[in-house]
């Protein structure tokens, strides 16, 4: 079965991960990306920053950030270099034989509760519990696959209820911050119009070199490369929920012409609109 890849997204082959991963160097992903798994991140040391959807967290020690599968994300470094982090993705068919009647074990990915600050005792058990997926994962014990299901559910239960003590984490935003969140947010308003460098620096009052320079640094990407991104990402839901054809929905999510929207969908898609569809069809 043909499966896509590119830089911009993955379709990661594996059911669930567990890794400890700790850098002292200068770490940024290249730019945003998206794949077909859940992602959830404890930090340990450093700290780092965030872009999800449209706004921009810092990530201090002890914080959790829950990615949700096909969710538009960049992780960079906030000012000094170095972190260290546990981190578990996974695909949603691999909880499916634990989920007990109606409940939604996912229920913490569909709250716009992003980042989870929790203090104290609950932080060490947040920890202790990423600490003991991340051990029996690497182990060959028997029942490992079992244990980890559980051991996830768990988890995802526990992230739920510390959704509902603390909320959303909350910091005064930097100016930096207000800015990149002011220019993804009319890119997500606008995105169906035909969409210029220059009318984006009219609107936000400064120069295009300058916007777009300041853009790139405190996002980690071009303002094109974001733009580019939403639009496929929202071509994808027109292609999976609509029968419209790929030249309407080309036009409708402000692609300039049919050659321009699909050579930009197969670089960031990893294939081409009508194998994308086709692909959804035989799944």
């Amino acid at each position: 079965m043909f499966t896509p890849q590119s830089e911009y997204y993955s379709d990661v082959a594996h059911d669930f991960c567990a890794v400890y991963k700790k850098r002292t160097d200068v770490f940024n992903m290249r730019s945003f990306h998206f794949h077909n798994v859940y992602e959830i991140y404890y930090f340990i040391t450093g700290e780092r920053r965030l872009f999800y959807k449209d706004r921009i967290y810092h990530i201090s020690p002890g914080d959790i950030v829950l990615i949700s599968k096909y969710e538009l994300h960049s992780i960079g470094e906030w000012e000094k270099p170095g972190h260290s982090m546990i981190m578990i993705d996974f695909k949603e068919d691999f909880l499916s034989s634990v989920l007990a009647g109606d409940y939604d074990v996912f229920e913490c990915f569909r709250r716009d509760i992003i980042v989870i600050s929790p203090k104290d005792t609950k932080s060490e058990k947040a920890y202790e519990m990423f600490s003991d997926i991340l051990h029996e994962y690497n182990s060959d014990q028997k029942g490992r696959t079992a244990a980890l299901k559980l051991k996830t559910a768990e988890l995802l239960i526990y992230l739920l209820r510390l959704q509902d003590i603390y909320g959303e984490k909350k910091e005064t935003a930097l100016s930096s911050q207000l800015i990149v969140e002011a220019i993804i947010k009319y890119i997500n308003i606008n995105y169906e119009n035909k969409i210029t460098l220059q009318e984006i620096a009219d609107f936000m009052g400064y120069s295009k070199n300058y916007l777009c320079s300041y853009f790139k640094k405190h996002s980690g990407f071009s303002i094109i490369e974001y733009l580019n991104g939403y639009r496929v990402k929202k071509s994808q839901e027109y292609l999976k929920s609509t029968n419209m054809s790929v030249t309407d929905i080309s036009a409708k999510c402000g692609f300039d012409s049919i050659t321009h929207f699909g050579r930009t969908f197969k670089a960031i898609a990893g294939c081409s609109p009508v194998q994308y569809r086709k692909m959804l069809k035989e799944n």
